[in-house]
């Protein structure tokens, strides 16, 4: 209404006519409209075209940058670079003094927001319902806020009131190929940044999330929201779950399907 009266008075002091302040003003009108983001609220999802708008894709690799046979020559140098990346996450109710109703973990795939899985916030999840800390080692405890949610295939991302350190890319799902050596980050059972080897042991159409991936990096209780790298640092997925009578045996979504429908 502001730009309307504006127009209106323009036109009374002669500085344009008709014509040229129609023009001028809805070019403004429209490049303001043209700029904003556009949210679709839902019940739980969120379009594939609104979330890319929401968060900033970090940049997806092929297999032509890993040698599958090849081995991490340096652990220690190797561990100390992915962890970077992993967050311990915890949910609260409204008393953030009270012990936490759900612990996790959390990958950040840009300056400010972070993959992580749904079923870390309990069966009542809301955009605007929890309270959420990201915490690092030694750095000071960030305020997170639930950005978008899709429960059904458990992919949620999260956005941080300060700067994180994101991973280097994102692995293709199509690139990866079961027998590759992988590597877990996750804060289970209180140990935080925990680090664990394995392979890709399995790869699983999923209707869920397009590709379901199983690896020999067992998780337990607060590795969940966790990382799954391959040996150059790249991020393949986000560790999910366990097998129950297989407890050495780890679901994992691609981190690439948090970037689709």
């Amino acid at each position: 209404m502001l730009v309307v009266r504006f127009y209106h008075a323009l036109l009374g002091l002669k500085i344009c006519s008709p014509h040229t302040c129609f023009y001028f003003f809805s070019h403004i009108i429209f490049s303001m409209v043209g700029s904003l983001p556009v949210y679709v609220w839902g019940s739980d999802l969120v379009s594939n075209q609104t979330l890319l708008k929401m968060v900033a894709t970090p940049q997806i690799v092929g297999r032509d940058v890993v040698n599958i046979a090849s081995q991490t020559s340096d652990l220690v140098a190797y561990y100390e670079n992915i962890s970077a990346s992993v967050y311990l996450i915890t949910v609260h109710n409204q008393d953030t003094s009270a012990s936490p109703t759900g612990v996790g973990s959390a990958v950040a795939v840009n300056k400010n927001q972070l993959l992580t899985n749904c079923h870390i916030f309990g069966k009542k999840i809301e955009l605007d319902g929890n309270i959420v800390k990201v915490i690092k080692k030694n750095s000071p405890v960030m305020n997170g806020k639930l950005i978008y949610k899709h429960s059904e295939s458990d992919r949620c991302i999260l956005e941080v009131d300060g700067y994180i350190t994101p991973v280097r890319a994102i692995r293709s799902v199509s690139s990866l190929r079961v027998g590759e050596r992988v590597y877990t980050i996750g804060n289970p059972k209180g140990f935080v940044d925990a680090f664990a080897e394995g392979l890709i042991s399995a790869i699983k159409p999923s209707k869920k999330t397009g590709i379901t991936l199983l690896s020999t990096t067992g998780i337990a209780k607060g590795s969940s929201g966790g990382a799954l790298f391959d040996a150059r640092g790249n991020l393949i997925g986000i560790t999910t779950a366990v097998i129950s009578d297989a407890p050495h045996l780890s679901l994992v979504i691609p981190a690439e399907s948090f970037f689709s429908e």
